[in-house]
């Protein structure tokens, strides 16, 4: 386990070293009477001391409307310039529209991939600001861009601060100096984005996760100092309370109220870029595991990983104050060797209960450490519909409206029958109370039904819900993913799978 001092230099969450800088940000805007104009561009003469022609790029600079709204590469001798027009079309305006862009230009040999959404969010992002407040076209204090002047008297009110030429410069000394920028708009919006830095060998990879994955920190993030935690992004400290090696990546983003790209980006970088963070899967009892070669040839073969791993599996103190003794490194080795594609994770414990409780082994850590260190992997299953066209039918999933609305009800039913089978189920608990009928030969079914009639849920929800698992099915998509994407335990999914038709799973 690494320390805090690990942290000690804050260029760990702020370098730019793997970001090549921005060359000359312009921001452009097409006047009425004069065309596409240059309104600023920072550093100051860059274009000129630098023999770029103006006239020669403008027209794709402030392009026609259909290629507005799209993000735009122009490679102009030894130059690539980036931007993401906006064309806007509202009556207020002299013609009725009005365009803008931010342009940034990089040397061409530079790699613009992680400027690329952030060049796109600031479109966007003042598309907004001007539908709102005119505050781009209000900047130039021209009354021009107007059909009335009395429709915005207070022009004058428009100050420096919030200006195009001051946004730019703040924008072309942060994003190069910092990697980020947090530039306040008004009272109630600001301009926070952070560049993101990619491996150019691994394209493919960082493109992997998917929102089912579990990312686990490789260090105690929390345990960093505040003041060493306010260069960090936005989105990580937001969802780092929630980074537990438990919560899916889905989850994550909904418990920190962040977008679910963001949060994937910010994984992205803590996994191949600062390489404190690594992916599980999500655990479960229902799992199936299998041993990698790396058991034998990596594993037995390097102490300080067993040792590692000696001292992760155990179960955490009751008492800071007790010992626990750890595991041997023979019977570690034993426990690893016993997963087999033949059998689950609840079969496994039963099997290893007295080893794995003897030896102070907590079992979610064993079997995290394994997936971690690529000492063990997880098949994935896969559910496959054996009528495909139930699939693809006009009726999606050949329900008719009377077969959605009993679908669900049936699924509730019979698990509300198994629990009060049960005599220590939830209903003898008082929560809910049945009356016993004095006839035991009349069907339960009524009894059920009355209980469940209010909770039913909608039949649009049904619909709902299925339509996302057709999709999912059509996707040939894990039943990991699934379970997310629904928001339903495995065993609902199934359900739902067995009221569909028939259907097979495939280990993988």
């Amino acid at each position: 386990m690494i320390g805090d001092s690990y942290f000690d230099d804050n260029s760990h969450f702020t370098s730019n070293e793997n970001i090549d800088p921005i060359h000359t940000i312009l921001y452009t805007q097409f006047h009425p009477l004069e065309g596409p104009k240059l309104i600023f561009e920072f550093p100051p003469n860059n274009l000129k001391d630098n023999n770029i022609n103006f006239q020669d790029i403008q027209n794709y600079i402030i392009p026609k409307p259909q290629l507005c709204k799209k993000l735009l590469t122009l490679i102009y001798k030894d130059f690539r310039l980036i931007s993401f027009p906006m064309y806007l079309k509202k009556p207020y305006y002299f013609r009725n529209v009005f365009c803008f862009n931010f342009v940034f230009i990089f040397k061409n040999d530079s790699k613009t991939v992680p400027y690329e959404p952030i060049i796109e969010k600031l479109g966007k992002m003042f598309q907004i600001l001007e539908e709102q407040s005119q505050i781009l076209s209000m900047s130039c204090k021209d009354m021009i861009y107007f059909k009335s002047d009395e429709q915005h008297e207070n022009i004058d009110e428009i100050t420096n601060e919030n200006n195009s030429k001051s946004l730019v410069t703040k924008l072309y000394l942060d994003l190069n100096n910092y990697s980020e920028c947090l530039i306040p708009i008004n009272s109630g919006d600001s301009i926070d984005i952070k560049l993101f830095t990619f491996l150019s060998k691994s394209v493919k990879t960082l493109n992997s996760l998917s929102l089912e994955d579990v990312p686990l920190l490789k260090l105690d993030l929390s345990s960093i100092n505040m003041f060493k935690k306010l260069n960090w992004d936005q989105t990580l400290l937001k969802m780092l309370p929630y980074i537990n090696g438990v919560n899916n990546i889905y989850k994550i983003s909904h418990l920190a109220n962040s977008d679910l790209d963001l949060v994937v980006e910010v994984i992205k970088n803590l996994v191949y870029i600062y390489k404190i963070c690594v992916i599980v899967d999500i655990f479960q009892f229902d799992n199936i595991y299998g041993v990698t070669n790396r058991l034998d040839s990596v594993f037995l073969k390097n102490p300080l990983l067993l040792t590692e791993c000696q001292k992760y599996i155990v179960v955490d103190k009751v008492n800071k104050n007790s010992e626990v003794l750890l595991p041997s490194k023979k019977i570690i080795f034993q426990l690893y060797n016993s997963f087999k594609l033949t059998i689950r994770v609840k079969q496994f414990y039963k099997e290893n209960y007295h080893y794995i409780v003897k030896n102070n082994i907590d079992l979610r850590k064993f079997v995290v450490f394994g997936c971690s260190n690529n000492i063990i992997y997880r098949v994935m299953e896969y559910p496959l519909m054996r009528d495909i066209t139930l699939l693809y039918g006009s009726n999606l999933g050949g329900f008719t409206d009377e077969e959605y609305k009993s679908f669900d009800f049936k699924t509730r039913a019979s698990k509300l029958k198994a629990l009060m089978s049960n005599k220590n189920s939830l209903f003898s608990t008082g929560d809910i109370k049945l009356t016993e009928k004095e006839d035991n030969t009349k069907d339960e079914s009524t009894e059920v039904d009355q209980l469940i009639a209010p909770k039913i849920e909608s039949l649009s929800s049904i619909k709902k819900t299925l339509k996302k698992l057709i999709i999912c099915l059509q996707n040939v998509d894990n039943l990991d993913r699934i379970c997310v994407i629904l928001e339903k335990d495995k065993s609902y999914v199934l359900d739902v799978l067995a009221e569909i038709g028939e259907y097979d799973t495939v280990n993988m």
